[in-house]
């Protein structure tokens, strides 16, 4: 939920920074699972997914598994809104980095 206030409240004010030159590094891990680094607007969603990840593997209810689906699809609706561009490149990292899960 914090990250989802933090989204919203920097797509309003229209802050941007880009956490690739300020850490160095194009990739950071969140949970054991590696999150693209970018516009902090679009970190956000990738953030958001990663974690409801997480929370579709840990759970055992059929409603919060529902809610992970949820929140998973939205994400990506908010990267896609923000930057189709961006959109596609994180379709791209998730197909690799699933390929690299499942081998």
């Amino acid at each position: 939920m914090g990250v989802l206030v933090a989204e919203v409240f920097l797509i309003v004010t229209k802050i941007n920074f880009d956490l690739t030159e300020f850490l160095g590094t194009s990739k950071q891990t969140v949970g054991g699972y590696a999150v693209p680094l970018g516009d902090i607007k679009v970190v956000g969603p990738a953030v958001m997914a990663v974690l409801s990840l997480i929370l579709f593997t840990r759970t055992r209810g059929r409603y919060t598994k529902w809610l992970a689906v949820i929140i998973f699809i939205t994400s990506f609706a908010i990267v896609y809104t923000l930057d189709p561009t961006i959109f596609k490149e994180l379709i791209q990292f998730g197909v690799k980095e699933g390929l690299n899960q499942i081998q």
